[in-house]
Formats: C-alpha cells, sequence, structure tokens
C-alpha cells in the first residue's frame, strides 16, 4: 500500500492506494484533535495509527499548506511504518513544464492538483485538453496546465466561509447566517435571506466568471476538475465542470510518488 497524506489548515486528509485504487480515505479534524503544540508527535502518532490500521505501508507521501505541523507528522509516520516519508515540492519529476515564476512559493496541494487534473483528465483525452482544477477548500484555488504540457499558474481566491467571516466581522449590525442550503430566492425578503443571497451568488458567479476570463487565455476548451469540500455547491450550479474528483489531491500526490521512485 501506498499512503498519502494531504495536511490543509482545518483539516488533514489521507488515502491507502492499492495502485491507482483508494483502498480507505480518512480525514482528520486538526482543531478537534489540536495536532500541535509539545505533545504532537504522540498526538499524531495515536490518530495516524488508528486511522492506518495494520496496513502494511510501502512509499509515503506527503503535502501539506501548514509548515508548522509537519515535523511532528514526519516523526510520527517514521515510528508507525519505519518509512521515510516523501514530501511533495516543485523540484520533483513533474508531468508538465513549469511557468510559475516562483515555485518555492507553490503550494504541495496545489501542485499536487494539477498533476492529478493533467495526469488523469487532460494527458489522458485524445488529443490532449488544457485543465483547469478546482480545489474549494478554506480558499478556493485554480491551476491551469494547457494542453501543450505547460502549467502556466493559477488564482488563489477566498471560500465561502472565508467570505462569510469577512462579512460577520468586518459589519457592526449584519448578523451570522447559515450558508448549510442555497438560498431558495435570489432576492432575499429578510436581512438573513439578503445576506445568504449575496454570499452564495456571489461566490458561485465568481468561479463561473474566473473560469470564463481563464478559458479565455487558453487556446482550446479546458477540462474543467473540481474537488474540495465546496465541490457539491459549486458543482451543482455551474455547467462548465467536467469532472468532480473527491480524492484529486491525494491522487496527485500518488502520482508523483508514481514519477519519483527510488534509484
Amino acid at each position: 500500500m501506498w499512503l498519502t497524506l494531504d495536511i490543509g489548515n482545518s483539516a488533514a486528509k489521507g488515502g491507502l492506494f492499492d495502485g491507482a485504487v483508494p483502498k480507505h480515505i480518512f480525514r482528520i479534524d486538526l482543531e478537534r484533535d489540536a495536532l500541535h503544540g509539545e505533545e504532537a508527535t504522540a498526538k499524531w502518532t495515536h490518530v495516524l495509527r488508528e486511522k492506518i490500521g495494520t496496513a502494511s505501508i510501502e512509499r509515503i507521501g506527503m503535502a501539506s499548506v501548514v509548515p508548522s505541523v509537519m515535523p511532528a507528522a514526519r516523526t510520527a509516520l517514521r515510528a508507525i511504518t519505519g518509512i521515510e516519508p516523501v514530501r511533495i515540492q516543485p523540484s520533483m519529476d513533474l508531468p508538465f513544464d513549469l511557468a510559475y515564476e516562483t515555485p518555492d512559493t507553490l503550494g504541495d496541494d496545489r501542485l499536487a492538483a494539477a498533476v492529478a487534473a493533467w495526469m488523469l483528465y487532460g494527458e489522458a483525452s485524445n488529443p490532449p485538453r488544457s485543465t483547469i482544477a478546482i480545489d474549494a477548500g478554506t480558499a478556493v484555488t485554480y491551476e491551469v496546465v494547457t494542453h501543450h504540457g505547460v502549467y502556466e499558474g493559477g488564482i488563489i481566491a477566498p471560500s465561502l466561509s472565508l467570505m462569510r467571516r469577512a462579512m460577520r466581522h468586518g459589519t457592526e449590525q449584519l448578523p451570522a447566517v447559515s450558508l448549510d442550503d442555497p438560498p431558495q430566492d435570489v432576492v432575499g425578503r429578510s436581512t438573513e435571506q439578503a445576506i445568504q443571497s449575496g454570499l452564495h451568488y456571489g461566490f458561485i458567479d465568481a468561479i463561473a466568471g474566473l473560469l470564463d476570463r481563464i478559458t479565455g487565455t487558453l487556446d482550446t476548451d479546458p477540462v474543467v476538475v473540481l474537488t474540495g469540500g465546496g465541490r457539491e455547491r459549486i458543482g451543482s450550479e455551474i455547467d462548465a465542470i467536467d469532472y468532480r474528483n473527491a480524492h484529486l489531491v491525494l491522487h496527485g500526490i500518488r502520482l508523483l510518488l508514481r514519477l519519483n521512485a527510488p534509484s
């Protein structure tokens, strides 16, 4: 089995793969489990041992946008499996050329999403098609790979939850509202409904508009792949989404491990 781990701002997501097949996917809530501080390694060891179980691990790949938690997580994985985890980074062998001007600042998760979208959907098309990978997490990221096999860069934008938080804390009289369900009407008939409509449709229309703008820079119509916790809300509203892949980043980590086999 190969173990892939994507550590985000609010949660970590992991997957055990048998070849290309995800056999077990798990999630770790970082706030709930408080996997920081002096006892972080012991906590990571306990939680990861519980999630991995008795699986026989051959290789481990890690991506993280939270550098502070990486040392404890790596130490825990070494202790559990005896395997040295591989950190995803732009200096690895990649399936495309990098046109990004600051590759050292390119997030691990963004790189992994771009790799998976290109290899699974863009490069796999006949002929190859440009790809746009959208990861709707704490932030919404867009990764662009041309049909020539060049990673051009992307966009980083606020998520719906960040927009709601900014509106709540940046105003004095507007209340906090629930966003569990999309609003029934575009025009809100109460202050709560008005906020819900503004947040939901503003968020959806921002994504649709950015997709139009990105597509306008490409020579061919792209394949658009969506992942992340917000994928159901977005995918149900935007026709330009071609595929939804809940485990896109984990697949990207797996593919990068495959491309960078130990010598």
